[in-house]
């Protein structure tokens, strides 16, 4: 999914009425868990100091831990994902 199918998606489940909704990720279908998202990077033209290898071509959302009180996401999630558009 390319940022602008993101944001898309995004900004049609807003137009929907779901605007307002805190935005979790859901991972491994099948043992699922849930995380908050803590922001987001996209990588640069900069010196890293342990020569760690990063693909450019992409951008990153990053974890914020998982959901204290409810860490087991829905699989039910997975099943009925809307698709990019």
């Amino acid at each position: 999914m390319t940022v602008n199918e993101l944001k898309n998606l995004l900004e049609q489940m807003a137009d929907e009425g779901y605007g307002d909704r805190e935005v979790l990720f859901a991972y491994q279908a099948n043992y699922p868990l849930q995380d908050h998202i803590a922001g987001g990077w996209v990588p640069g033209h900069v010196a890293y100091m342990d020569d760690e290898p990063v693909d450019e071509s992409v951008v990153y959302l990053v974890s914020g831990g998982q959901v204290d009180d409810m860490p087991y996401g829905p699989s039910r999630a997975f099943s009925e994902a809307t698709e990019s558009l």
